[in-house]
C-alpha cells in the first residue's frame, strides 16, 4: 500500500520542532509532519505540544537507526525497511510507533509477510515438537508441504526405531544384533590370547605362533 494513504491533510503552521533523544541521538522535527498520522505514537505526541514554545524534547529507550526509516517515511510517505532487519524486528518497531502494517510500501511488505509467515511456521513445528516430546511420542511429520517427503520420513524413522514396522526391520535389527556379538566374541579371544602370551607357562614359542595364526 502506498504510505502517503495513511496520512491525513494538515494544514500547514508556524515551524515548530521538536526534540526526540533516542539512546543519546537527538532529531528535531517538524510537528506538522507527525500530525500526518495523527493516531501515530508520534502523531498523539505532535498534538500534545500546540503550546507556543519554540521547542519540546521527549526520550525514547529506542534504536536511532531504525528510527532514521520512521522519519522518512513521516517525511516522504514510503516506509521503507533495509533488507537485512529481520521481519520481527520491523513489527516491534511498527508496534511501538503506533504505524499499521498496511503502510509498508508493497517491496517491503512482500518480504515482511512472507518472513513473519516462515518465523510463524518455525513456531509452530517447535511448538509441536516440544508437545511431542513432553508426551512421550514421536513426531513423524516435519511441517513441510510435500506430502511425499513427510510420507517418507515417516517411514525412513518407523524403519530404523520400530522393530514390528516391517520384516526387513526385524531382519536389519537381528542382522546388527549378530555382528555385535561377533565382535564382542573377537574382543574377548584377543583378550584371552594376550594373557596366555603373558603368561609364564608360554614355553613353547612355536605353538603360541600357531595359535596367532589360527586365530
Amino acid at each position: 500500500m502506498d504510505g502517503k494513504k495513511c496520512f491525513e491533510a494538515v494544514n500547514p503552521s508556524s515551524r515548530r520542532t521538536i526534540k526526540v533523544i533516542l539512546r543519546g541521538m537527538q532529531f528535531d522535527i517538524d510537528l506538522s509532519i507527525l500530525r500526518r498520522l495523527p493516531e501515530s505514537k508520534l502523531g498523539k505526541l505532535a498534538q500534545n505540544y500546540e503550546t507556543p514554545n519554540n521547542s519540546h524534547t521527549v526520550y525514547f529507550n529506542r534504536n536511532p537507526c531504525l528510527f532514521h526509516d520512521i522519519l522518512d517515511f513521516y517525511e516522504s510517505g514510503d516506509l521503507h525497511f533495509s533488507s537485512d532487519t529481520c521481519a520481527g524486528r520491523i513489527q516491534q518497531e511498527l508496534e511501538f510507533w503506533g504505524i499499521p502494517e498496511h503502510c509498508l510500501s508493497p517491496c517491503c511488505h512482500r518480504r515482511y509477510t512472507q518472513q513473519l509467515q516462515e518465523d510463524q511456521g518455525r513456531e509452530d513445528m517447535l511448538i509441536k515438537l516440544l508437545k511431542c516430546t513432553q508426551d512421550g511420542t514421536v513426531c513423524i511429520q516435519i511441517g513441510t508441504n510435500d506430502g511425499y517427503d513427510n510420507s517418507l520420513r515417516a517411514r525412513a524413522w518407523r524403519f530404523l526405531n520400530d522393530t514390528n514396522y516391517s520384516r526387513a526391520a526385524r531382519v536389519s535389527l537381528l542382522k546388527m544384533m549378530t555382528d555385535m556379538l561377533l565382535l564382542l566374541l573377537l574382543l574377548l579371544l584377543l583378550l584371552l590370547l594376550l594373557l596366555l602370551l603373558l603368561s609364564p607357562l608360554a614355553e613353547n614359542t612355536c605353538c603360541w605362533c600357531c595359535l596367532v595364526l589360527f586365530v
